[in-house]
């Protein structure tokens, strides 16, 4: 009987330290926890630009400094989020790997890396410019 006792107590013990172990969730699993419970003010993201995006920028950054993101606008009761490494190559794997790890929301579409869009015009502080007045030219070497 003592002998039963003693190999369910370590059964027990044994058992509780690999849930534990297993319990901690990745980097990836706490960003998309912390995502959900932010859901309703990253959607309406306009309410407070400033703030969210600051807070959005400090998780994002606990996995890769280098990432950044984008949203998209309402759609369908839909909006598009975007993960990005910004261009930089070595962020790629944790733009991936956030991607991947990404849950199932009825109102989010995610998207990994930024993906080709039509021009558009930008209007920032009451300054507009409109896309086709912005020239691009390209040299090599400063010539």
């Amino acid at each position: 009987m003592k002998h039963s006792l003693v190999l369910l107590l370590l059964s027990l013990i044994a058992a509780s330290l690999f849930s534990c172990r297993r319990a901690r969730a990745t980097p990836e699993e706490d960003f998309w926890n912390w995502f959900k419970s932010n859901e309703d003010t990253l959607f309406n993201f306009e309410k407070n630009r400033e703030r969210t995006f600051d807070k959005l920028g400090t998780e994002m950054h606990k996995l890769n400094p280098s990432l950044t993101f984008e949203f998209g606008p309402i759609e369908d009761g839909k909006r598009e989020f975007v993960i990005s490494a910004d261009g930089i190559k070595g962020a790629f794997p944790e733009v991936e790997a956030l991607y991947a790890a990404a849950p199932s929301l009825p109102t989010w579409k995610f998207i990994k890396f930024r993906p080709r869009r039509k021009p558009m015009d930008v209007t920032y502080g009451g300054v507009s410019v409109p896309a086709a007045s912005v020239k691009v030219q390209l040299s090599r070497n400063g010539q």
